[in-house]
């Protein structure tokens, strides 16, 4: 009996224990796998939180470098999405790399890195790059070959996505801020033996802002300086345009724009744009239609005609990004009532261009040329609420006609110069001006996190 019931006890000690160890191993795997999950995610609520920091420091910095429009979110731990608009320098390519060289300080703690620029606050290209890549670039590990097919262009609808509903505005807003631009516009005519040439000069002072999200107003008046051309050689100051014009992005490189107002030609009413780029912008077609009348001011009296012709262009343009050459072909009806044909091939070279060109209409033909140069200086003023500004690009158009067939007025803010050299191709065909740019460009004011500024520019 009592040996009996030794091994009973024995045997419920032994049960006991088994239990307990069984409990407490169950408890352990349930609770191991929380541990560490809640360790994890404490790690990358860490990361996180120091991304938010470097969000909100460079977007400052950025904005007091002069650029506009500055929206820095960040996407998940270690990598970050940079909105910016470039009002500051007059090359692209030099803002690309003033906006990189400022967030090098925290390469060491990004690894992904998005950027979208604007212009008028409309996005116009994403591309998206590893801080690594570009520093093994700069310091020559890499090739500008390798290093380009690293880089990876997005689609616009694509970069807005990822960028969200970012929790803070944007800095350095570009909206109703004031620039007074000086512009000289020069006519030049080559004639005959005993006057072989004639000139006339103007100078245009233009007065334009940004009202809102793609929505721009210009007003811009011509005083004659020298004039060998025109008959009206009496005139004074008097008004050259004034225009409202809206861009939208419709994403996946889809643009609308619409003017409204008083166009140069002494043309006002109502013009429309489209535009549609293929292959990372090296096709693109685009279209245009207007209905205008005639106005114009003279001797204290206002000549017009109703709103009473239609006009219209249909055209494509290719690019052949190894050269930076572009081809494009036109059809459409001119301001006479005319309609023809124009081709046209051109050569971008830096911040120059070059175009030839040569239209048909049936009744006439001829040939010419346009040429545009960089103005300088290369940066300009912060834009503030008011600033007085150059323009970017001095342009010459010369005409070898013997009538005014073919004539179609010039837009200001022409939606086939929207994108202007922010294309992939035309990029990647200048990384080495973004390196040498990323190596010797100016200095910015930095905010570090304790609030302290160093880097005085």
């Amino acid at each position: 009996m009592k040996k009996d019931k030794m091994k009973n006890d024995k045997m419920k000690r032994t049960i006991l224990i088994f239990v307990s160890g069984f409990v407490r191993l169950m408890a352990f795997i349930a609770i191991a796998p929380l541990y560490g999950q809640s360790h994890s995610a404490s790690l990358t609520n860490g990361d996180m939180a120091r991304t938010q920091i470097i969000c909100r420091e460079l977007q400052g910095n950025l904005a007091r470098a002069g650029f506009e429009n500055v929206l820095c979110a960040p996407q998940n731990a270690g990598s970050i999405i940079i909105a910016y608009e470039n009002r500051r320098y007059r090359y692209d390519i030099t803002a690309l790399g003033m906006v990189l060289q400022t967030a090098s300080r925290y390469f060491s703690e990004i690894n992904r890195l998005v950027l979208i620029i604007k212009r008028d606050d409309v996005s116009v290209i994403a591309l998206q790059m590893a801080p690594v890549d570009l520093e093994a670039y700069v310091t020559s590990q890499i090739t500008a070959r390798e290093f380009e097919k690293r880089i990876r262009f997005l689609a616009i609808n694509e970069a807005e996505r990822m960028m969200g509903d970012a929790a803070v505005a944007a800095s350095n807003s570009s909206f109703r801020k004031v620039d007074l631009t000086l512009q000289p516009m020069l006519n030049m005519q080559l004639g005959n033996r005993e006057d072989p040439y004639k000139f006339k000069v103007d100078l245009l002072p233009t007065v334009s802002t940004v009202l809102a999200r793609g929505l721009t107003t210009e007003f811009s008046l011509s005083i004659p300086l020298a004039d060998e051309i025109s008959f009206k050689k009496n005139e004074s100051l008097r008004l050259y345009s004034l225009t409202l014009s809206h861009f939208l992005s419709l994403g996946r490189q889809t643009y609308l724009a619409n003017h409204l107002g008083y166009f140069s030609g002494e043309r006002y009413g109502l013009v429309s744009q489209a535009a549609h780029y293929f292959l990372n912008g090296n096709l693109a077609f685009h279209s245009r239609v207007d209905y205008t009348g005639f106005l114009y001011y003279a001797d204290r009296a206002w000549f017009y005609s109703r709103l009473n012709l239609w006009t219209y262009q249909l055209g494509a343009q290719w690019r052949f990004s190894a050269y930076d050459l572009r081809a494009s072909v036109q059809y459409g009806k001119y301001l006479f009532g005319d309609r023809g044909a124009r081709l046209a091939l051109g050569r971008q070279l830096g911040e120059a261009w070059l175009d030839f060109f040569a239209i048909e209409t049936g009744d006439d033909r001829w040939i010419g040329f346009e040429l545009g140069l960089p103005l300088f200086p290369n940066r300009r003023l912060r834009p503030q609420r008011f600033r007085l500004n150059l323009p970017e690009h001095y342009r010459f158009k010369y005409d070898y006609v013997t009538s005014d067939l073919g004539q179609q007025f010039r837009l200001a803010h022409d939606l086939a110069e929207f994108r202007g050299t922010l294309t992939a191709n035309y990029i990647c065909n200048h990384l080495y001006e973004l390196r040498q740019c990323f190596l010797t460009g100016e200095r910015v004011r930095i905010t570090k996190t304790n609030n302290k500024s160093i880097e005085q520019p």
